[in-house]
């Protein structure tokens, strides 16, 4: 059964929401700004029209002969009003307690409250405009001043503007914010879920390379053409990957086969003597020359088991390889005096020439040293010598075992380091190999970030080098 991940658990769907959320964060706030950005702007531009229309109306006033005149003829003050509903006029006596005329039934009934706020001196000439609600709920805005008429009298007076169609619009303003939001949001939810599967996309092509991985097929890898950059990096480290566990397989399967094959000889020879030896009875003689014969066997069995073990685990080891100043000389004269006694009973001569040293595993260098050696005692013609010869350059620190007799094939030296590749099968297994050694040396090599290579002449001289990083180039290393 196919498990299903509700929206906010799949990378699609957080990253919608999420762009949902900023979405909607940031709507919310340019609509709170742009509202009071306009209610701010409205203000001020009733506050600029009230201001100009006192100015006038106090210009008006000032060529008004009196009172008297003011009451009997209204229309020069009803004419200032015409086209401006908004606008209210209340005047009073020069005290302030006297209402001498209003213009608008709005302010015919806000003048008693004017005349309480003008008492009060709730509006000074520092702050000559308020906002004020009137009883029946309208917005008002209120500015009060004295006014000169022509005759040298004075008067109050309270000019009133009525904000509804402000507060109407700023209404339809939030209303119209509350139907856009969430549309805006929706828009906001679904533009940002498709932008995520779109950019999510490239992303399938690593499942479909992993969904075709297996132990039997592990050629899948990333088609990195057209990746956004962000990923290219990911999909060159995962086919980076696929390559190593690619290459871990095949030298597993590798490993597992040449084992298998090694060992079927030896556990064949064993079981065979053995069953030989039970089938007839033997004398105490015979039976000690089986068992020294599979004890034989055995060790070489041993042996062979111990160096695939320490192949296997080389790879694993070269990151904590413990280092340290290893002289090549005192090293190669260690392993020619271990190895003066078989070399003696071969006819053969070791002599160790030069001297050098490098940072390495001394007891790794000292096996590599002598798994060459000792193949150069295998394959050696009697009464020659075996020339270890130990030179440095700036480039690199050498180790060459040299050796004369039967030359190798071309077509062979490229495979020598290969598991139990044998240029002579038969001769190997009788001389006690177990067909690792050379590898053995390839990998401590690798270990070291060294190589090594061999050599054949048609004359029958074989030189196998080891070339390791001087001591310089190491420690930066």
């Amino acid at each position: 059964m196919i498990a299903t991940s509700s929206p906010a658990r799949t990378l699609a769907g957080r990253i919608a929401l999420s762009g949902a959320a900023l979405g909607l964060g940031v709507m919310l706030v340019v609509s709170v700004l742009g509202y009071v950005a306009l209610s701010r702007e409205l203000k001020l531009r009733a506050t600029d029209d009230i201001e100009a229309k006192r100015a006038l109306l106090q210009h008006i006033l000032s060529e008004v002969p009196s009172i008297a005149t003011l009451i009997a003829d209204r229309h020069r003050l009803d004419d200032l009003l015409i086209g401006h509903e908004d606008l209210h006029l209340a005047v009073f006596d020069a005290t302030g307690s006297k209402v001498i005329a209003t213009y608008s039934p709005l302010a015919l009934d806000a003048a008693p409250l004017m005349l309480e706020a003008l008492t009060a001196s709730r509006l000074s000439a520092e702050a000559p405009m308020r906002e004020w609600t009137a009883p029946a709920g309208q917005r008002l805005l209120v500015t009060m001043g004295a006014a000169r008429l022509a005759n040298g009298e004075t008067t109050q007076i309270a000019l009133l503007q009525d904000r509804q169609a402000d507060s109407k619009l700023l209404l339809r303003y939030a209303r119209a914010l509350a139907i856009a939001l969430p549309i805006a949001l929706l828009i906001a939810v679904v533009g940002a879920w498709l932008t995520a599967r779109s950019g999510l996309r490239p992303l399938r092509r690593f499942t479909e390379v992993a969904r075709s991985i297996s132990s039997k097929s592990l050629a899948g890898r990333i088609d990195v053409e057209g990746i956004p950059f962000e990923l290219h990096e990911l999909a060159t480290s995962f086919n980076s990957m696929l390559i190593r566990i690619d290459e871990g397989v095949t030298r597993l399967t590798q490993f597992s086969g040449d084992l298998a094959h090694e060992m079927r000889t030896p556990i064949a020879t064993l079981l065979g003597r053995t069953q030989v030896t039970l089938l007839q009875p033997r004398d105490v003689e015979a039976l000690r020359d089986t068992l020294a014969s599979n004890v034989e066997e055995l060790e070489r069995l041993t042996r062979l088991i111990a160096d695939m073990l320490f192949l296997a685990q080389s790879e694993q080891d070269k990151r904590s390889l413990d280092r340290e100043m290893v002289h090549l000389d005192a090293e190669a004269n260690l392993v020619a005096e271990f190895l003066m006694d078989i070399a003696e009973d071969r006819q053969v001569k070791i002599a160790v020439i030069g001297n050098a040293t490098v940072s390495a595993n001394r007891l790794l260098v000292q096996r590599a040293i002598t798994n060459l050696v000792s193949n150069a005692i295998r394959h050696a013609q009697t009464m020659t010598t075996i020339v270890v010869t130990i030179e440095q350059s700036q480039s690199s620190v050498t180790l060459s075992v040299a050796n004369e007799g039967s030359p190798i094939a071309n077509a062979d030296l490229p495979r020598i380091f290969e598991r139990f590749y044998r240029v002579d099968a038969d001769r190997s297994r009788d001389s006690g190999g177990t067909g690792l050694g050379l590898a053995i040396v390839r990998s401590i090599m690798e270990m070291h970030d060294g190589t090594v290579v061999a050599a054949s002449s048609p004359e029958g001289r074989t030189t196998f080098q080891l070339r390791f990083t001087p001591i310089e180039a190491a420690l930066r290393d």
